[in-house]
């Protein structure tokens, strides 16, 4: 399978896509042309970074790098056993010209009655959605948007702990990139949040995981599936995600749910209204996308979800089609047959490729069995319609919370009303 140069379509399903492999044509791209000389400058215009973490200390270092040269408020919010903000503190007091940082560590049970309140979700009560999830991203990036609010803060730069190094000689057109994102949002009223895709290797049937030698490391932004199609050459794109998202906080702002793909979830009401926008390519730390061996269980229900809610404004549907069980049969049914295309294409180098080969395609065959259990699971089609229906309500509800918020003049208040302890330098 080296070396193919022509990428693969699984078969359709009555006429539509069983796999749409890029959801870009939806957003447009900001404008090249930007004059490249002071761009860093711009970012002063963001009112903070914010950097959830749950790794250690030193992925702290490109964000309170990028804080420094732009005279940028960095908030770091801490959780899980290999960081803190004592920690975090520590190694960012190592950064050159890095003099306003903010870190808390978090855990739900701390929060405020209020917060606790603010952030109880309809969508916290389908239990599908939980299964195998243990990730607290989408409170970190809530309580964010919520600190915002309070603050008076027009915009904020999410930025994920393992967003990596820009080289040298793309900086000053990074910078030209960033300038145009304030830009966009200083500028267009109508424009709501702007941010990268991370599609590490591009190459469409050229092996970019290894099923021709050892496993590689990935830096896609992109589900266990999706590598999956990838590695057999199906054509898949990635998508702009809040591991590095530039948002203009207000009223109607969105939240993040806690699920699998929290992010398109976030984005999608921005998408429909035609107030987001891709702004380039990053880098993240490189990553197993096939480990550990239950990926496919936590994300499966997360991703058909969010896939399900694009293929709606690719197929110009509506979100009422998503709040019906025969919508998501649909979809269920043409996921399934994604899975078992590629569980198809691997069968060949799993029984009769080198022994890397034999290794790498079961490996993945293994993974895939796992999210197809997963998928033909009975009763999904109506818990994802269910999902949708509370998620819709949470969305009302949320923009009630975002205007309901006291006025607040420091950070250390907000986040002392929200339950947190700050600690600052």
């Amino acid at each position: 399978m080296e070396g193919r140069s022509v990428s693969l379509q699984p078969p359709g399903f009555g006429g539509r896509e069983v796999h749409i492999p890029s959801h870009r044509s939806l957003i447009p791209t900001l404008a090249d042309g930007c004059e490249r000389g002071g761009a860093w400058a711009v970012w002063l215009a963001f009112d903070a970074i914010v950097v959830p973490t749950i790794r250690g200390a030193d992925t702290l270092i490109e964000a309170g790098r990028l804080a420094a040269e732009t005279d940028c408020p960095l908030l770091v919010l801490c959780s899980g056993h290999r960081i803190d903000s004592r920690r975090a503190l520590s190694v960012l007091a190592e950064v050159p010209g890095l003099v306003r940082v903010t870190a808390v560590d978090y855990t739900s049970s701390h929060l405020s009655i209020e917060a606790a309140d603010l952030l109880r979700f309809r969508t916290d009560e389908q239990p599908e959605a939980l299964e195998g999830r243990n990730n607290d991203v989408s409170a970190k990036r809530n309580l964010a948007l919520l600190v915002a609010r309070m603050m008076g803060w027009e915009a904020l730069l999410f930025l994920d702990d393992d967003v990596r190094d820009v080289p040298e000689e793309v900086r000053c057109e990074r910078g030209g990139v960033l300038q145009r994102t304030w830009h966009a949002l200083e500028t267009h009223p109508a424009m709501e949040a702007v941010g990268w895709a991370f599609p590490g290797a591009r190459e469409v049937g050229a092996d970019p995981l290894g099923l021709s030698g050892a496993p590689r490391l990935s830096t896609s932004d992109n589900s266990m599936v999706c590598h999956a199609a990838r590695l057999v050459g199906i054509e898949q794109d990635t998508f702009i995600g809040a591991g590095a998202l530039a948002v203009r906080v207000g009223p109607a702002t969105p939240f993040f749910p806690n699920v699998y793909n929290e992010d398109w979830l976030f984005l999608f009401d921005l998408v429909v209204r035609k107030a987001v926008a891709l702004a380039g390519e990053l880098t993240q730390l490189p990553y197993d996308p096939f480990e550990p061996p239950d990926t496919g269980f936590r994300q499966e229900f997360g991703d058909v979800l969010a896939e399900g809610l694009f293929r709606l404004l690719h197929e110009h549907g509506s979100l009422t089609d998503a709040e019906q069980v025969p919508y998501w049969r649909d979809v269920v049914a043409m996921r399934r047959a994604l899975i078992d295309w590629i569980l198809d294409r691997l069968q060949v180098p799993a029984a009769r490729g080198s022994s890397k080969e034999r290794a790498t395609a079961r490996r993945v065959q293994q993974r895939l069995g796992v999210a197809r259990k997963r998928i033909r699971a009975e009763g999904l089609p109506e818990a994802l319609a269910a999902y949708v229906r509370a998620w819709r309500q949470d969305v009302d509800t949320w923009s009630g919370v975002m205007t309901g918020l006291p006025e607040l003049d420091h950070l250390d208040k907000a986040l002392v009303w929200l339950g947190l302890d700050p600690h600052s330098r």
